[in-house]
């Protein structure tokens, strides 16, 4: 695959990132301490961070990004320009944070910080949607990629408030939801590669083919898993850690499988 492992982990810290930003704005709703609040930005950031410049060294001439820029219509585009405004949301809240601002500002920048990094996930599950290739020829594509990050930020906010020793009655609830939620978004851009024609065999490989094992895989590691995780009781914040990491695993699973999926098996050249 070359560099594309580069493409790989910067989906996992991106959608993991966009998650943790998601939890820091719901820790603010719910009046978290200025520790947590400062732990969760500071991961965020580093999260977004890390995939910023593995996006970048995937490139391999990144001078050439400038001329992606000029298109507002290329999925680059579209990345690079919610990747900036979440970034830029999440530094503002980290700022305000330190110097102690009224909660009603915190509040209010918190939740553009989240709503910035939903459609940064969404940017990047578009970045691949391409027509002339099959299993990337729907917008149903896109679906997935928010489900991680809804699967990464209700993990990441049942974290927050255990470390933050809040009451959250239906943080295991919600968090069972999101994973059924990815799970199923899943199935919706399964489903509509077999709708758009000519693509079952992409399906096939993914049921029982050469991409079952890590289809399979993806499943178990970044659905099953963290599921079972968030269900052992007494260990809120180790569950929840481990299901971060588990999801985190899981869309760079994900990731590898989509690339395969869209890319030709064969190579006029090397």
């Amino acid at each position: 695959m070359g560099n594309d492992w580069l493409l790989v982990f910067f989906t996992a810290f991106a959608v993991t990132g966009a998650g943790m930003t998601v939890a820091a704005s719901a820790g603010e709703e719910r009046n978290a301490p200025a520790g947590v609040q400062l732990f969760a930005t500071a991961f965020a950031l580093v999260c977004l961070a890390v995939g910023g410049l593995l996006s970048v060294l995937h490139l391999g001439r990144p001078e050439l990004i400038f001329g992606a820029l000029s298109n507002p219509g290329t999925g680059i585009f579209r990345e690079f320009v919610t990747f900036a405004l979440t970034a830029a949301a999440l530094v503002s809240y980290l700022i305000l944070l330190l110097r102690s601002a009224e909660a009603g500002t915190t509040l209010w920048v918190a939740r553009i910080a989240a709503v910035s990094a939903v459609l940064l996930a969404a940017s990047v599950g578009s970045a691949f949607v391409m027509p002339w290739r099959p299993a990337w020829n729907t917008w149903t594509l896109v679906l997935p990629y928010v489900g991680w990050c809804a699967a990464a930020a209700a993990c990441a906010r049942r974290l927050l408030l255990a470390t933050a020793k809040e009451d959250d009655p239906s943080g295991t609830l919600l968090t069972l939801g999101s994973i059924a939620l990815l799970a199923v978004f899943t199935a919706v851009y399964l489903a509509a590669t077999v709708m758009t024609g000519g693509t079952e065999a992409a399906v096939g490989r993914l049921i029982a083919g050469d991409l079952c094992a890590p289809f399979w895989g993806t499943v178990l590691v970044g659905m099953i898993l963290p599921a079972g995780l968030v269900l052992i009781p007494g260990m809120k914040v180790i569950g929840s850690a481990a299901a971060i990491a588990a999801v985190f695993a899981g869309s760079a699973l994900f990731q590898w499988i989509v690339q395969l999926l869209g890319t030709p098996s064969w190579h006029f050249f090397g």
